[in-house]
């Protein structure tokens, strides 16, 4: 073999004694991934479990187009629904409700409870586009975790509903739209039955008829009115809920199985970089 040959063998040789090397001590690497596997399965062991609830939320066009008020996306509606959950007022409530949410300050209890919820849209949808949406809760045990989930929307249905005054005031025109409907009903069905047949349009009974044509609208105006009235007071239907919030049998995290795999993963490149050295080092004193 001539002497260039020799030099471009060279790196063959050296990673055919690399592969030899290493698969001499295959044991050490069988045996510390083993290793690996129990420490990791022991530490999860010890690890506090979170579970995980889900709930569906359809934003419809009938929720986004609201009576008397600018349309708006379905990701705004949430978005509003998210900064509502997250008042202060809501958070010391459920709290309340969970003693296994209290922690050592007011804020701390606040924060992590914050941190534990979050939204989601279908896998491939784009967030500002799509119209259903997951809100995830997560706790240390499940029922915990679907509670929070059903307090944080129940919060969120009844703070779409007015604040007191304002309901007061929602109620006074209902009551009063609704004597007026009343009275333009009893006065079109008295007109209706008192009045001739309409037979020309400019004769007596035409200038009736435009009358009763005007008395008309005004009612159905007015029960429009008190429809929209009546939805404001209502405040966000339930109806929202396409999927009431999960109880979960089996914790998110940690997740063991990836756990096991990183753990051996970080233990074998650990391993070739050790014995890699090990073979250049012992390559340098030859």
């Amino acid at each position: 073999m001539s002497e260039t040959q020799a030099t471009h063998n060279k790196p063959i040789v050296l990673i055919e004694k690399l592969i030899r090397y290493l698969a001499s001590h295959y044991i050490s690497a069988l045996a510390g991934s083993v290793v690996a596997a129990a420490i990791a399965f022991g530490v999860i062991s010890f690890l506090p479990k979170y579970y995980q609830s889900v709930s569906a939320i359809n934003i419809n066009d009938s929720v986004i187009r609201q009576p008397d008020t600018p349309p708006r996306s379905a990701d705004s509606v949430i978005r509003q629904a998210d900064s509502l959950m997250s008042t202060s007022f809501v958070l010391d409530d459920i709290i309340s409700k969970f003693p296994t949410l209290q922690r050592a300050s007011p804020e701390e209890s606040r924060r992590e409870l914050r941190n534990s919820f979050s939204w989601s849209v279908a896998p491939g949808d784009n967030r500002r586009t799509a119209s259903l949406f997951f809100l995830h809760t997560s706790a240390r045990t499940p029922a915990v975790a679907q509670g929070v989930n059903i307090a944080l929307i129940d919060a969120w249905l009844n703070l779409t509903k007015p604040r007191p005054e304002h309901r007061e005031r929602i109620e006074n025109q209902i009551a009063r739209s609704e004597v007026q409907i009343k009275s333009a009903t009893a006065l079109l069905l008295q007109l209706e039955n008192e009045a001739p047949k309409v037979v020309s349009p400019n004769s007596l009974q035409g200038e009736l008829a435009s009358s009763l044509s005007a008395l008309r609208k005004r009612r159905d105006d007015l029960v429009e009115d008190n429809a929209k009235l009546q939805l404001e007071l209502r405040g966000l239907s339930r109806d929202v809920v396409v999927s009431p919030a999960t109880l979960p049998t089996v914790h998110f995290w940690p997740k063991r199985g990836m756990t096991l795999v990183t753990a051996v993963g970080a233990y074998l490149l650990l391993w070739l970089a050790f014995f890699v050295a090990r073979f250049q080092l012992g390559l340098r004193r030859d």
